[in-house]
């Protein structure tokens, strides 16, 4: 049995060939965020023949299990990410769309002492930051 196949069994999910294809895409691109249209292509590349439909169906089955998780980043756009035990934040780029991630410790702390002294527990984190580049100062030209 596969790595990609003993994951979808510790989820619960039938590894169907389809469901194997996209999760291996999922965890050997170094790429973090997916639509369902990037998956899509990226199956074509592969020369692996499905549709859309399918990845959106494939998609909605590992969201359901828990395998992953799926956000809305840009412009309400749903993008989908391995889940894992580490809370993180996502820093976007409005301007090249680009997704980065952040792990800051010292955060995370902060907001789990913050909810337990309300009384409550967090289940899930999702922290959006969105940015844009610094607007540089014109350049002074000395003569």
């Amino acid at each position: 049995m596969t790595e990609v196949e003993q994951l979808l069994h510790q989820y619960h999910i039938k590894p169907t060939r389809k469901r194997v294809a996209v999760l291996d895409i999922l965890t050997r691109s170094n790429q973090r965020h997916f639509t369902a249209e990037q998956l899509y292509l990226q199956l074509q590349t592969v020369g692996f023949d499905t549709g859309l439909a399918t990845v959106y169906r494939v998609l909605n089955d590992f969201s359901s299990a828990g395998l992953l998780r799926r956000n809305q980043l840009i412009q309400g756009k749903a993008y989908y990410e391995l889940a894992d035990e580490q809370p993180h934040m996502h820093l976007i780029d409005i301007h090249q769309g680009e997704i980065l991630e952040i792990q800051n410790d010292a955060l995370v702390t902060q907001l789990l002492s913050t909810v337990q002294q309300m009384g409550y527990a967090i289940v899930d984190v999702q922290l959006n930051i969105y940015v844009k580049p610094q607007e540089q100062p014109p350049a002074t030209v000395k003569y």
